[in-house]
Order: C-alpha cells, then structure tokens, then sequence
C-alpha cells in the first residue's frame, strides 16, 4: 500500500511546503541543558532500515524517545530526507476519507506489522489519549462538546474493531498513533469531479477537502509544537520517487530539539487534547485565542466550579493524570482573558458544532 503516497503528493505541493524567510543565520554553538542518551537499540535498527532504503538521517538522531539535530544547521538547512516509498500510507486516496479509527484498521488489514517490522517497534505502546480514559475522568473535563468527541471517538474505536473483528484496545492504540503522529495531506475533492459537478459543488459552504495519513518513519518521532524548530516538505512531487525533507525553520545547535507544527486544522487547546492526549504548558497561557474555544460554553463565558478544588487536584500527585490535565486545562480557562475579537468566534462555536475532526 504505501506506493500510494507517491501518487498522491504531485497535488499536494502548496499543502507541504513552506515559505523560505529571510537569509540563512549560524547559530552559535551552545551547552545543550538537556541530558541526551544514546540512541536506542530500536532506533538504531530503524535508522539501518531506512538508511538501506534510500533514507539520509546524518542530522537527526534519536534521544529519549524524541529526536534532536545531530549538527549545527543553518535555517532552511536539510537535517533528514525519507523516500516516499518508505513511509506508510494509512488510507487509500481513492476511497472515501478514513478517521483515526479507520486508519488503525487499514494498518493491519495492509499487514504493515510485517513489512516495516523495525518502524513498528519503535511505535510508543500506550500513546496518551483521552479516548483511553474513564468515564468519570472525560467527565471531568466538563465541557459537553468535549466530551462528546471524546464520546464519539470511543464509539467509533468500537464500531471498527467489530466490523474488523480486531481487539478494541489495538484499534485504540493504532488510532491514538496516527492521530499524533500522522503526517497529513489536505486534498482537493474537487480535482476527482468532472466539470459539471464542480459547477454544482462551486460556492459550496462547506470544505471540499479529504484528508490522507502517512506514518513517516524516523520523522514521526519528532514532537510537535506551536512554534517548530522544523518542517516537513515534499522534494520533487511529481516524481514517482518523491522524498520527504525535513528542514530547520531556524538555525539550530547539536542537541537541539527537532520538533515540527500540529497537522493542519490542529489549532486549538481542545484539538491538541484530543489528538495528543495532554496538552503542552506552553498552550495554557490563559488568554489565547485557542483556548476562546472552550470558554463558549456558557453565555458569560464562565465555567463554573472552585478554582481552589482544581488547584488542588492540580497538585496532587496521587491523581491520575487525566484528571489533573483536566483541572489545569479548567484553571487555565478560568484566568482566560477575552475581547471583542473573541465575540463573533464565541457564537459560531455555541451555534452548534463539534470541537476537532468531524466525523
């Protein structure tokens, strides 16, 4: 299955690429403050594996489970390119657009366990992900369009584990993965209508675009961050032999941290949940137009509850985890500032519609 992202990527260069900035910066070289270790026997297999397959990784490496440059990097500088032909598609083009659930079971069904088995291994076997927790911990949350997602997205683990007669919990664990480390690419449907049916979709409201899913080896073990120290582009597109190029956004030091933007539509706190199963301090700042989001719930946008209580279970460390990311996403709303600017966001989002990816 994965000869599918090559023909996919020639109608995908603007979704991929990025603009080049100013003129190239040397970073001067700096102490790393992070202890790195050794790469681990698993990544090391990866790296022969993608190597052998045509794979350049010379300025990346992995370190604890994250990846960091390996060199000093110039910004726009190359640090890893991966052959197309290497990374693993999760949904077929040609069909209709598959969800995070749908692209666990293609996972299996392609038999990808037996044919990238040294990528495979290296997947995490737990990925953070709210559909993994209780009941009482989603509740927790106490935002309904929240929870409701979260809701609809055990539902749906389920519904495709009985269809596909799979375990729930490999269903769940595949789907977490390719919803944190799925490279996404936003195609246009309308390219695959014939003129008088673009004519009839043309002014249409709502978005005309599917999603496709590729696992990139070695890339995807990146972590993902607002604002990336890389990216990710596509070099010769419309070549059969099209390779991933994963470039500095800035001039980076050995030891620096590789990390690469949320996928495209990831904008908002409860996306990032959602998709990533925690959320980075770095988002719960408090009045960011991200966490607006979540403050619609109520016309006064105020979110009831002690902020004392969630303090509480914030700090303790015999809570579980859900439940204390669920009262410091709770703090954070509380302390939120809003404008003008948020007014008009506020009633679309009460209006109706689910927070992250529709189904």
């Amino acid at each position: 299955m994965r000869l599918y992202a090559p023909l996919l990527l020639a109608s995908t260069t603007t979704a991929l690429s990025g603009g080049f900035g100013g003129a190239a910066k040397t970073k001067k070289k700096k102490k790393n403050t992070t202890p790195l270790v050794e790469e681990s026997e698993a990544y090391a297999k990866l790296r022969k594996w993608a190597i052998d397959g045509g794979a350049t990784l010379d300025g990346v490496r992995e370190s604890n489970g994250a990846l960091v440059a390996t060199k000093d990097v110039k910004k726009n500088g190359v640090l890893a390119t991966l052959p197309s032909d290497l990374a693993l598609a999760l949904c077929d083009p040609d069909e209709d657009e598959a969800d995070h659930a749908a692209c666990a079971k293609n996972f299996y069904e392609f038999k990808y366990e037996d044919q990238f088995g040294d990528y495979v291994a290296t997947l995490p076997d737990a990925p953070p992900s709210p559909v993994a927790w209780s009941a009482d911990e989603v509740e927790a949350l106490k935002w309904p369009p929240l929870i409701e997602e979260v809701q609809a997205r055990k539902k749906r683990v389920d519904e495709v584990a009985s269809e596909a007669s799979l375990p729930a919990d490999k269903v769940e664990r595949l789907a977490a993965i390719a919803a944190s480390r799925a490279y996404e690419i936003h195609l246009d449907k309308k390219a695959d209508l014939t003129e008088e049916e673009r004519k009839e979709v043309e002014g249409a409201a709502q978005m005309s675009t599917k999603v496709i899913r590729l696992l990139l080896p070695f890339f995807d073990s990146a972590a993902r961050a607002s604002s990336p120290s890389c990216k990710v582009e596509v070099k010769d597109p419309k070549k059969d032999d099209s390779t991933f190029v994963l470039k500095a956004q800035k001039a980076l030091a050995e030891g620096d941290a590789v990390t690469v933007p949320y996928n495209i539509g990831v904008t908002t706190t409860a996306d990032v949940l959602l998709n990533h199963g925690a959320v980075p301090a770095s988002r719960l700042d408090g009045s960011s137009y991200a966490d607006a989001r979540l403050l619609a719930r109520h016309p006064d946008t105020d979110i009831p509850g002690s902020p004392a209580d969630d303090r509480a279970v914030a700090d303790d460390s015999s809570a579980s985890e859900p439940s204390r990311e669920a009262a410091r996403l709770r703090l954070s709303l509380k302390n939120a500032k809003t404008n003008k600017k948020h007014t008009s966001f506020f009633k679309a989002i009460k209006a109706g519609g689910r927070i992250g990816a529709q189904k």
